[in-house]
């Protein structure tokens, strides 16, 4: 990733740590990558640049990607058959 590439991805969380309240800035970067690229495949655009624009067109935008970066850990404790596995 190039120095313009890493700036533009703080940028775009600063955004959404603006927009959103959610402050994914101190999340290993590797993750939040590969899930931004789900979102940017999605919308169709190549950088994270583009994206913010995305944001700043379809705020509705947000929801989704904070879909894409959060983790839906209840689903596990009401996962019957993982909690089974634990305990053999």
């Amino acid at each position: 990733m190039t120095a313009d590439q890493e700036r533009d991805l703080e940028r775009l969380l600063d955004k959404v740590h603006q927009n959103t309240d959610f402050d994914f800035r101190g999340y290993r970067k590797t993750s939040l990558k590969r899930r931004i690229g789900t979102r940017l495949r999605a919308t169709k655009v190549d950088s994270y640049r583009d994206y913010v624009a995305v944001l700043d067109a379809d705020p509705t935008e947000y929801q989704r990607l904070l879909r894409s970066l959060t983790i839906k850990v209840t689903e596990f404790f009401r996962d019957a058959e993982a909690f089974k596995v634990l305990e053999e």
